[in-house]
């Protein structure tokens, strides 16, 4: 319904509404402070009473001479806020009370009865309990006040309310009258009217939208102009992409491609522009016709490698990454090919020389070791183990210096050293080693540093000939 009204009466509406939550607010803090403030008073008056009452009574209490309280009692019920009072001695029996058919009767009942209250002391003296004085007090005054203050504010209240509805529907009217004129050029510049312009006048929050309207209007062109910059930005990079780049419709219809697709395929553009998408990917699913394409494609996210085919029917290896763009009800995937048989050749050189590597390094007849930064052993032949005695696990459990002999660890680490800073490249050294069962074996070792391709250390490699039998004989 709110949203149905006009500008104008909404705004009207929310004065309306925000002048009423603070006159309600208004009215409860003002009716809770007189309330708050009217029983504080009775309570300092009901407190004074039982004070000035609790003095005398003791008093006569004490002397058991009631005459003369019983008069005092009966004149302090002028009062219109006191209602009645009784005092009673120890065994309850009333002595004086305001009621003096009551005198000499046990203490009456004492219940809280609507507008009244009662208070009660207890009378004492050093010797003990003399008495009970109760006084019922009446809140009628204090209500009747609470009532008359409410209906003063509430009226105070209804004015100020009706006094801001027409003070909202004031400004509602003042504020749309600029609105107006401003909706009415949007509905020109809507048509196709650029020229439109409004009148800046001040400097308020609608004088700062007509501004912004008119440098709206300029802007527009100069956006047009953006756009098609930005068209031809993406076309350059497209023709000039490595990439085979490929728009396919929900349809799984080729619609758009690049300078590099016809080079990798073999297609001109002429051919490839509305065929299907598996004249180049043959491997996708045609069970349910060339719209399950689009589905695999967009499913294949961001990067996945599958085979293609070129015109002369040739398969090759390609690294295909796809993801869909929609623009409303409409949406396109963009798949960017990489032709990756290079990478796939150079990934299988490297994957021969790693065996070879590892055929060398198993099963050379002298020991080698890979060693880490830390001196643990990564990797171990098994002519390393034979010569030192371990099985490999427990050789790769080891360090390099639970195996060395004390004797050597320095002058080793000194060597290591050198080659760490690249003062020589690589270090030559006969040392001592420890055997598993406990006896000295000594080898010829050459140790170099392998660095990754920013220089930065990865491991040692070490190659050591068992040289025991020599040394013996010498």
């Amino acid at each position: 319904m709110i949203r149905s009204l006009s500008l104008k009466y909404r705004i009207a509406l929310i004065i309306f509404a925000l002048a009423g939550i603070m006159m309600m607010a208004v009215l409860w803090l003002s009716l809770s402070l007189s309330l708050s403030s009217g029983q504080k008073e009775l309570a300092a008056k009901e407190h004074a009473f039982l004070g000035l009452l609790q003095d005398a009574c003791r008093m006569a209490l004490i002397r058991e001479e009631y005459i003369d309280l019983q008069p005092y009692v009966v004149g302090l019920q002028r009062d219109p806020q006191v209602d009645r009072i009784i005092l009673a001695d120890y065994k309850n029996r009333v002595l004086v009370s305001t009621d003096p058919s009551e005198v000499g009767h046990p203490m009456p009942l004492l219940h809280q009865e609507g507008d009244y209250v009662w208070r009660i002391a207890e009378i004492t003296n050093p010797t003990g309990r003399l008495g009970i004085l109760a006084i019922r007090f009446s809140e009628t005054a204090l209500k009747n006040e609470y009532q008359r203050t409410r209906s003063i504010s509430i009226l105070v209240a209804a004015g100020g309310i009706t006094v801001m509805a027409f003070i909202g529907l004031w400004l509602g009217g003042l504020l749309t009258k600029r609105l107006d004129s401003l909706a009415k050029a949007a509905q020109q510049m809507a048509k196709g009217n650029l020229s439109v312009a409004l009148a800046v006048d001040g400097t308020d929050e609608v004088a700062e939208l007509n501004r912004l309207f008119n440098s709206m209007a300029s802007r527009l062109e100069a956006n047009i102009k953006d756009l098609k910059d930005r068209a031809e930005y993406i076309r350059t990079l497209m023709n000039n992409a490595l990439d085979a780049i490929i728009t396919i419709d929900e349809q799984g219809i080729i619609e758009l491609t690049n300078p590099a697709a016809e080079k990798i395929f073999g297609y001109p553009a002429s051919e490839l522009i509305g065929t299907a998408i598996f004249s180049l990917l043959p491997g996708l699913p045609k069970e349910q016709g060339a719209a399950s394409a689009y589905h695999t494609l967009t499913a294949a996210g961001k990067m996945s490698d599958m085979m293609a085919q070129r015109k002369d029917g040739a398969s090759f290896p390609v690294e295909l990454s796809v993801s869909e763009m929609c623009l409303g009800s409409r949406c396109v995937a963009i798949a960017i090919i990489r032709d990756t048989t290079d990478r796939q050749q150079a990934e299988e050189a490297l994957r021969r020389s790693e065996e070879s590597f590892h055929a060398a390094f198993e099963y050379a007849p002298i020991g080698m070791a890979l060693v880490g930064l830390d001196d643990r052993f990564l990797q171990v032949n098994q002519a390393l183990c034979s010569i030192l005695g371990y099985r490999r696990e427990e050789l790769l459990a080891k360090t390099v210096i639970q195996i060395t002999h004390p004797d050597d660890v320095l002058a080793e680490a000194q060597q290591k050293s050198t080659v760490a800073g690249k003062e020589k490249s690589f270090f030559l050294m006969e040392k001592r080693y420890l055997h598993a069962d406990g006896h000295m074996v000594w080898g010829r070792l050459s140790v170099s540093l392998v660095n990754d391709r920013q220089g930065k250390p990865l491991y040692y490699i070490g190659q050591m000939e068992d040289i025991t039998d020599r040394k013996e004989a010498e």
